[in-house]
């Protein structure tokens, strides 16, 4: 029964509850995109798979356990591309030591007893003229090479510690040098030698052997060693002045100039102007009569040339 004191009415009972209204999506409706985030991150680092990161059995990672800490290390052992490598490189040197083949060097500073011992255990001679010279492909050092030999052991090898080995090794060499060097010097010798006469063949033709003789002859009257000297000396360009036509052509010269009657009675010494004198005789004698071989016959050029190279030389002799 309603409660008849107010005029608000009272409700008794529980009251009914409603559930909301989800209204759906409509069928052509896209899905809300995720808010993108703005934090900025950084891209991963690449991983190479060819290269995985060291281990402890990495030969990187024991060449670092090997140094130490020691740079200087570190970077010998990056020399060697795998522990096989380097231990070969060990093996080798311990080879070497053990051989004999590799020494310690004697120090700037070495004592007098430490150069000894150092000496006495390389073989190396006490004193420079201790040196047993040996040289390679038969080669010999000559009287005149000696003082060379000497000079080299001396003031080279027995100061540097030279074994006598190396110290044969390095005078072989020299005296192979020096050999081919010879023998090269000898052949353009001779080829200087063969184009000179072809030459002065040409340029003198039938007097060729004279002015030889000529030369020859004026040479040795020089005082003693002058001509050899003349004759044994080259040009700048290292031909032989015996085999230089320029200088082969002055001398020639110079002979007949100084022995005129050379060129027209060789051999005659000092019975040249008798002989001259004879031969003119005959010739004067053959002038007078018109019918000879001086003026007539093939010889008829030929005697009255030789007339007048007698004259002329009879002239130089009695100036």
């Amino acid at each position: 029964m309603a409660d008849q004191t107010g005029d608000t009415p009272v409700v008794t009972g529980t009251p009914e509850v409603k559930e909301p209204v989800v209204t759906p999506p409509a069928a052509d409706s896209k899905p809300a995109e995720p808010v993108a985030d703005t934090k900025l991150v950084a891209d991963p680092a690449p991983v190479v798979k060819d290269e995985p990161p060291a281990t402890g059995t990495d030969w990187a990672a024991l060449r670092e356990g090997f140094a130490k800490g020691d740079e200087k290390l570190a970077k010998r052992l990056a020399r060697y591309s795998s522990v096989d490598s380097a231990l070969e490189a060990l093996v080798a040197a311990q080879d070497k030591i053990a051989k004999g083949e590799h020494k310690t060097p004697l120090g700037a500073d070495a004592t007098p007893e430490e150069i000894a011992a150092f000496r006495a255990a390389n073989g190396i001679p006490e004193k420079p003229e201790d040196y047993k010279i040996e040289l390679a492909d038969n080669l010999v050092v000559g009287e005149a090479d000696k003082p060379l030999v000497d000079a080299f052991l001396k003031e080279i090898a027995h100061p540097g510690n030279m074994p006598p080995g190396e110290a044969n090794k390095v005078l072989s060499w020299y005296f192979a040098q020096q050999e081919a060097a010879a023998e090269e010097r000898t052949q353009l010798d001779f080829n200087a030698k063969e184009q000179g006469e072809e030459a002065l063949r040409e340029e003198w033709g039938s007097e060729f052997k004279l002015n030889k003789n000529l030369i020859i002859g004026m040479l040795d009257s020089a005082p003693d060693g002058v001509g050899d000297s003349i004759l044994s000396a080259r040009t700048a360009d290292g031909t032989p002045l015996a085999s230089h036509p320029a200088t082969l052509r002055w001398l020639a010269d110079m002979a007949r100039e100084i022995n005129p009657v050379a060129t027209v009675v060789p051999g005659s010494g000092t019975n040249a102007a008798q002989t001259i004198e004879t031969e003119l005789a005959g010739l004067t004698k053959m002038m007078g009569d018109k019918n000879s071989e001086y003026w007539k016959g093939p010889l008829a050029d030929k005697n009255q040339e030789r007339y007048r190279q007698l004259i002329e030389v009879q002239q130089k002799l009695n100036k």
